[in-house]
């Protein structure tokens, strides 16, 4: 991350380093995936020829984390979220939002901070191209009242619980839910009180 001036953030500000952090965890997730696989075929040898690439993923990982935590310090202090211009911006770092583009489009206003639903957004990338990409998007009937859902189909129906899973923390961050159903990952976001129904 640059050493910006402190202060607020603009969308596209935000969007371009919370992108930039989503590739830095996409590069480290994909080792420790690979690791993690490795250690599922061999554990013993694995674990031995692996050991300090775990801790190094592992010190990674906190890293992005503190820098998170840093750039959530910069941002402004709002209950509201522009989820479509956090979209626009997260798409040149995280491809695979595109396909929620859209969707989203249609309820631009979320009930939560910006930097939790880029995270949420970053998250959603990350996990459904590990899951084989998008392949639908269809938009659901919400559980809550002043919220929309969205059924999320992936190419690799069979990796949707691993996706729900790693979603669930952004998620809740963001006031938001996920589950899964039907081979699909269910997403519903609270919205903003001045977005229409």
């Amino acid at each position: 991350m640059t050493d910006a001036p402190k202060g607020p953030l603009s969308h596209t500000a935000l969007g371009k380093e919370v992108g930039l952090l989503a590739h830095e965890l996409h590069n480290v997730l994909t080792v420790l995936f690979g690791v993690a696989d490795a250690l599922r075929r061999d554990p013993p040898d694995a674990a031995h020829h692996n050991a300090s690439l775990l801790a190094a993923g592992v010190e990674k990982t906190e890293g992005i984390a503190k820098k998170l935590f840093a750039l959530r310090q910069r941002t402004l202090e709002v209950q509201t979220a522009d989820a479509a211009a956090l979209t626009a911006a997260l798409l040149p770092w995280v491809p695979g939002l595109a396909a929620m583009t859209e969707a989203i489009g249609q309820s631009p206003r979320w009930q939560a901070d910006d930097l939790e639903v880029a995270y949420l957004l970053m998250a959603l990338g990350v996990a459904t191209e590990r899951a084989g990409g998008i392949t639908n998007v269809a938009s659901v009937d919400p559980v809550r009242r002043r919220s929309r859902q969205w059924a999320i189909n992936v190419a690799a129906p069979g990796a949707v619980d691993d996706a729900v899973a790693f979603l669930e923390q952004p998620a809740e961050a963001a006031g938001a839910t996920v589950r899964r159903t039907d081979e699909a990952i269910v997403l519903e976001v609270a919205l903003a009180p001045d977005s229409p129904d």
